[in-house]
C-alpha cells in the first residue's frame, strides 16, 4: 500500500488497543468510584463513553481504510460489517439483520422486564452497570479467537441486549440523586 509501511499499521494498531485498554481501566475505576462518589462516577461515565466511543471506533474505521486500497475494501469492509460473509443479495441480508434486531429487542425486553430489578437489588447499580464491559470482554476474547461470523453475532447480540437493558436502567439511575430540575439538562 503506497505511502504507509507495516511498521506505521503496527503503530495505528497499538494506539488503538491502548485507547481501548485505557477504556476498560476507566470502566473499572468508574465503578470503583461509583461506591464513594456516584454523582462524580456518572459525570466521568458519561463523558468516557462520549469521548471514548467516537475515538475507539473512528480508530477502527482509520485502520481499516489504511490496510486497505479501495478495491480490496469493497469485499473486506463488507465482511467486517458481518453478514456479508454469507448474504450475498441484499434480501438475505434484509431478511438476517431483521431476524437479528427483533431477536435483540425481544431477548433486552424480556431480559429487563424478567431479571432487571432483581439483579439491580441483589448487585447493585455498580455491578450492573460492570455486566456490559464484562459480557463484551467475554464475547470479544471468543470473538478474537474464533474469527467467525456466529461469533462476531454473539459479540454484537449481546452487547446490544446488555447495553439497552440492564446497563441502561442502571445507568439512569445515577441521575436519580439530582433534583428534577438539574437532572433534565444534565441528561441532554
Amino acid at each position: 500500500m503506497a505511502g504507509t509501511t507495516h511498521q506505521d499499521n503496527r503503530v495505528l494498531l497499538f494506539a488503538l488497543f491502548s485507547a481501548t485498554t485505557m477504556s476498560a481501566v476507566f470502566f473499572v475505576g468508574e465503578w470503583l468510584l461509583l461506591g464513594y462518589q456516584p454523582g462524580i462516577a456518572s459525570i466521568v461515565l458519561y463523558l468516557h463513553m462520549a469521548i471514548f466511543g467516537a475515538i475507539l471506533i473512528s480508530g477502527f474505521w482509520s485502520i481499516i481504510n489504511e490496510r486497505f486500497d479501495p478495491h480490496s475494501a469493497k469485499q473486506r469492509v463488507a465482511r467486517i460489517a458481518a453478514a456479508a460473509a454469507c448474504y450475498r443479495d441484499s434480501e438475505s441480508l434484509v431478511s438476517f439483520f431483521t431476524t437479528f434486531y427483533a431477536a435483540v429487542g425481544v431477548l433486552g425486553f424480556l431480559l429487563q422486564s424478567l431479571l432487571g430489578h432483581r439483579i439491580l437489588q441483589r448487585f447493585g447499580i455498580g455491578t450492573t452497570i460492570a455486566i456490559l464491559p464484562a459480557v463484551i470482554a467475554m464475547f470479544g476474547t471468543v470473538g478474537s479467537v474464533v474469527t467467525q461470523l456466529w461469533s462476531m453475532v454473539i459479540l454484537r447480540g449481546s452487547h446490544a441486549i446488555s447495553a439497552t437493558s440492564l446497563f441502561r436502567s442502571a445507568f439512569e439511575l445515577l441521575y436519580t440523586p439530582l433534583l428534577p430540575h438539574k437532572k433534565r439538562p444534565i441528561k441532554k
